[in-house]
């Protein structure tokens, strides 16, 4: 037991800088994990939704005619979209 005493009293530093190293890693592995539980992306599903249930599209008219059609359409977020097309 003595040995085992004046061998920790001689490389105390060691163990000290070990010891301080692993508890550092352990502080590390919590924060890890704590944002992991974190969604980053969050999603809002009631803002800025747009229903497309009421457009009106008429299914013999070529895509090409539509866009020259609607090509005025302002797409700012303050204007609505028009009852039909």
């Amino acid at each position: 037991m003595n040995r085992f005493t004046g061998f920790i009293v001689n490389h105390y530093t060691w163990f000290l800088f070990i010891s301080i190293a692993l508890i550092l890693a352990l502080i590390g592995y919590f924060v890890d994990l704590k944002r992991a539980k974190k969604n980053i992306y969050k999603i809002e599903k009631n803002k800025n939704e747009l229903n497309f249930d009421n457009i009106n599209v008429d299914n013999n008219v070529s895509l090409q005619a539509m866009v020259d059609k609607n090509k005025t359409i302002n797409n700012s977020s303050n204007i609505e979209p028009p009852e039909s097309l």
